[in-house]
């Protein structure tokens, strides 16, 4: 289904006035936002209907618990694969630690660094929640062939590389080495 311009943007008075105004690199650029939030709603709505009471970065940082190896991380990684500051970190992970989600323990290595892991209630949330948001994955690509998702693939590695070097993170975020989503 071809995606009509978003209502509103008049592209011959934005170009009169902005002479280098790319009409296609406009609308892609909306129709990627406008993807990222349905796709944020789409896994929002799986995991409410999975009974999860959070939002999707709680479920991110249980996700990312539950697959490290070792059964823990920093609370600085889990800052780092979030791309937030630690503050926001501290939030989220005071609500999961009051619901019994996750334990933090102090760093063995550095006592001033405090390491995150998930404990069997978290655990358990995982094994629950899994499952349909796998499901869900799949059923986002359904429809394309291999060859759509390699080239699908080549376009979005391509569009974010574009975007990471046009104003330079600070520091590498999780997406940068994220791998799939389960």
């Amino acid at each position: 289904m071809k995606s009509e311009p978003r209502k509103g943007v008049q592209p011959p008075t934005y170009h009169s006035k902005y002479p280098s105004f790319d009409a296609e690199a406009l609308e892609l650029n909306r129709l990627l936002r406008a993807t990222y939030h349905s796709l944020i709603d789409s896994f929002q709505r799986c995991l409410a209907a999975s009974g999860f009471g959070g939002n999707y970065s709680r479920y991110l940082i249980l996700r990312s618990l539950a697959f490290v190896e070792g059964g823990n991380l920093p609370q600085s990684e889990i800052s780092r694969q979030l791309g937030v500051t630690s503050g926001n970190v501290s939030r989220l992970l005071d609500g999961l630690e009051q619901e019994g989600l996750i334990k933090r323990t102090v760093n063995g290595l550095d006592r001033r660094a405090t390491n995150i892991q998930l404990t069997p209630e978290g655990q358990a949330i995982c094994d629950r929640v899994m499952p349909p948001v796998v499901e869900l994955s799949t059923l986002l690509c359904e429809g394309f062939s291999t060859e759509d998702r390699a080239g699908f693939r080549d376009y979005l590695e391509r569009f974010k590389e574009n975007a990471d070097s046009i104003y330079p993170m600070k520091s590498e975020s999780w997406y940068a080495d994220a791998g799939p989503l389960p």
